[in-house]
């Protein structure tokens, strides 16, 4: 795909890591979502949309606990995800066993 190529040519581009979890997700292959995630993590740590996405890939394999604590650093680190954000914690709280 096009994200592996942008990674072939930029290995320091965290959107593309960002958008290869987001296909990953998508193909419900939550392990390589994570990992692609917490890749452009590594590169920039500073951006709330990577962690909600993050978020929602632990939700979806059934990571409750991660997910909370990446949907609160989304919130606090860009309001645009407020509603969505709130609404996995709420959902993942009543998940926990």
């Amino acid at each position: 795909p096009l994200c592996q190529k942008s990674l072939e040519l930029d290995p320091k581009s965290y959107p593309a890591y960002d958008s290869l979890g987001y296909v990953y997700s998508g193909m419900e292959q939550y392990d390589k979502a994570v990992e692609n995630f917490e890749n452009a993590l590594k590169i920039n740590n500073k951006i709330g949309e990577i962690y909600f996405h993050l978020a929602q890939a632990l939700q979806d394999k059934g990571s409750y606990t991660d997910a909370i604590t990446n949907y609160q650093i989304a919130l606090k680190l860009d309001k645009k995800y407020k509603s969505e954000s709130l609404k996995g914690i709420k959902f993942c709280r009543k998940n926990i066993k």
